[in-house]
């Protein structure tokens, strides 16, 4: 068997990540629940933004 790789490396708007979730939260004693989103973009495994 041969090993194979892959190198994860993106141009500038090539690809990213998105996550989203939904959370409780109080404000001035009013409870509320929001919906929270973060996107990161790939370029070459480091962080932007």
């Amino acid at each position: 068997m041969r090993a194979a790789f892959v190198p994860l490396a993106f141009a500038r708007g090539e690809a990213f990540q998105f996550e989203g979730g939904e959370e409780g939260i109080v404000i001035r004693g009013v409870w509320l629940r929001v919906q929270l989103t973060h996107l990161q973009l790939c370029a070459g495994r480091a962080a932007t933004g």
